[in-house]
């Protein structure tokens, strides 16, 4: 089964809807993936306050009020799992996206903390360059795909499903004991 809902994760009366559309339908929410994000290259000096206000209200604050709606219903039930996604950009430095991302990696750490007495589980994933629609303009240019992927050790970017891979794992029984970890899917380039 499955349910689609519209959702504006920045807007707290449209998460507590979706929140609430899928206790109605399946009745408890076992796993919570925050993975909406935008994504905004200005430099930091060129940014306006909106565009600041757009990606931070997207890539924190969404994950904020979906993991405090959802985390309310898992504590309810005494279990649970939360899975936030990052990014690599966290770990860089730079302008609004990179300080949305660490943000969520001190989120998913705080609430590992503050969660784990319930049985739930709070990690994040960091992902480093990978095919998306976000990103695609990245790869379109054959000299900037090549510029990116020669500083991979694995020269080349990730494939969706390699993410989604880690999002499997951390969210079955071979992860019960991880709980407050970013684990970085890059190829190295972190390294």
């Amino acid at each position: 089964r499955s349910l689609v809902v519209q959702t504006d994760i920045s807007r707290k009366t449209d998460v507590d809807n979706l929140v609430q559309r899928v206790m109605d339908e399946f009745g408890g929410i076992d796993i919570l993936v925050n993975n909406a994000a935008i994504l905004n290259t200005v430099p930091f000096l060129k940014l306006s306050e909106d565009d600041w206000d757009k990606i931070i209200d997207t890539d924190l604050k969404g994950y904020y009020l979906c993991c405090h709606a959802v985390g309310k219903r898992m504590v309810e039930r005494k279990r649970g799992n939360i899975i936030n996604i990052t990014s690599t950009a966290a770990f860089r430095g730079g302008s609004s996206y990179s300080i949305a991302k660490a943000g969520v990696v001190n989120l998913t750490k705080g609430l590992a903390r503050e969660l784990g007495s319930y049985n739930i589980r709070v990690n994040a994933i960091a992902p480093g360059p990978i095919m998306t629609d976000m990103t695609k303009f990245q790869w379109s240019d054959p000299k900037t795909y090549k510029e990116i992927t020669a500083r991979i050790p694995l020269g080349r970017r990730a494939e969706p499903n390699e993410i989604a891979d880690v999002a499997l794992f951390l969210a079955s029984d071979a992860s019960r004991y991880i709980t407050g970890d970013t684990i970085v899917v890059d190829g190295g380039l972190l390294a």
